[in-house]
């Protein structure tokens, strides 16, 4: 890959960081595919991201950065279907109960 930049450790804040977010276009395509809402897959990727800058000292570099930041991506896209999913239960729930 064409400018590919070198690996860092979680540990480096900053570059960590930046390479995050040039990774975050993508990032956000794979979200919407897989959720097919802008705002969702925006709000899915900002959990993702801010959940790798916190745990980024587990980041070991035995796979590229690239595949962790999509794996992290996709685990947040799944939680807000499930998040999403039961708020549209209780409410259906909500308004056959109280009919």
């Amino acid at each position: 890959m064409a400018g590919a930049q070198p690996k860092v450790s979680g540990s480096d804040l900053t570059a960590f960081a930046l390479q995050l977010e040039e990774l975050r276009p993508a990032a956000e395509r794979f979200a919407r595919r897989l959720l097919r809402h802008v705002h969702d897959a925006e709000e899915a990727v900002q959990d993702a991201f801010l959940r790798l800058l916190r745990a980024r000292d587990q980041f070991e570099g035995r796979s590229s950065l690239r595949t962790y930041v999509f794996a992290a991506v996709r685990n947040s896209c799944i939680d807000r279907r499930r998040f999403l999913h039961d708020i549209l239960f209780r409410t259906r729930l909500q308004h056959v109960t109280y009919k």
